[in-house]
Formats: C-alpha cells, structure tokens, sequence
C-alpha cells in the first residue's frame, strides 16, 4: 500500500513538473498561458452537469478562434467505457444543444482518477493541448460489470 502511495505522488509530482514546464514554454514563445482549466467537476447529477456545459459553450461562443476540451477520467471503480460514453454526451450536448461547431470541441478519455472527473478548458490558437494526467495506473482499477449501462440512470441524457 505505501508503494502504491509513493508511485502516486511521484505521478502527481511529474505531472505538476510537466504542466510547469508546459506553462513556461508558451510563455516565453510569446503566447499568453490561457490554456487553463475553466470547470473542473466529479460525479455530479445531469443537470447541474448541464448548467457547467452551458458554461463552457457560452466561453466557446465568445471566443470562436478558441478549441473546447473535454477530458474525461473514471474512477477507482468504474464501468468499461464509462469515460468515453460520459465525454462523447458532453461533447453532444455543448454542440447539439448550444451550437457550438463541433471541430472546435474535442474530448479525451483521460484514464483513472482516485474517483470520477471531467475536466473543461479552453485553448487558445497556437497553444498545445494540455497533457491527460491520469493518478491511477489501469491495474489499481476495478472495471464493474455494467452490461447495458452506459452511463448511470441520474445522468442519463436526453435531448
């Protein structure tokens, strides 16, 4: 258990590093360092999930050079694809429901977190994206038999 907690920190610590580094390089490039996180939210119900997308979108809107990101990790314990199925309706619902052009939002399956969370932000032209930073290696990671459940009842979507 305590190398477990070690191999965490360490991750935590060189993505942190990274992210500095990340940060750094643009700044001396001459971009200014706005790719940060707008939102960031873990198991939340659909609606309140909802109103942080409207959020996001209306940043979008705003901002019509900028690209959206989605990233999306699952938990300790998690349903296969339960990520990917969660990023792909935020991603419907930001361009189906508030019209944002659909190339300019972009979803990523960030792997295991010690629970569930999705993460919005917003790039700016020239600027790279930010690195996944997952805390969990896959093996550390309980995959449910979820068969027919894509995404649990509260946050199923509907438009």
């Amino acid at each position: 258990m305590k190398k477990t907690k070690r191999v965490a920190c360490c991750l935590s610590i060189i993505a942190c590093l990274l992210l500095i580094l990340f940060v750094g390089v643009n700044r001396s490039s001459g971009i200014e360092p706005v790719d940060q996180i707008l939102d960031s939210y873990g198991d939340i119900a659909w609606e309140d999930e909802k109103a942080r997308l409207d959020n996001f979108a209306i940043h979008l809107l705003e901002s019509p050079e900028y690209t959206g990101y989605i990233f999306v990790y699952a938990g300790r314990r998690a349903c296969p694809g339960e990520a990917q199925a969660r990023a792909v309706r935020a991603k419907k619902y930001v361009v189906e429901v508030r019209g944002v052009d659909a190339s300019r939002v972009v979803w990523r399956d960030g792997g295991y977190r010690e629970s569930g969370s999705v993460n919005l932000h917003l790039s700016p032209p020239g600027m790279e994206e930010l690195p996944l930073v997952p805390t969990l290696d896959p093996k550390e990671v309980k995959i449910l038999n979820c068969k027919g459940k894509k995404i649990s009842r509260r946050k199923r979507i509907k438009l």
